[in-house]
């Protein structure tokens, strides 16, 4: 399943910036 990766790839983008932007 492509599209599932692709998802949880973009799921840890978002995580990961909503993390950078919460600290700053």
């Amino acid at each position: 399943m492509h599209q599932t990766q692709g998802i949880a790839d973009l799921v840890r983008d978002v995580k990961s910036n909503s993390s950078r932007w919460v600290r700053d």
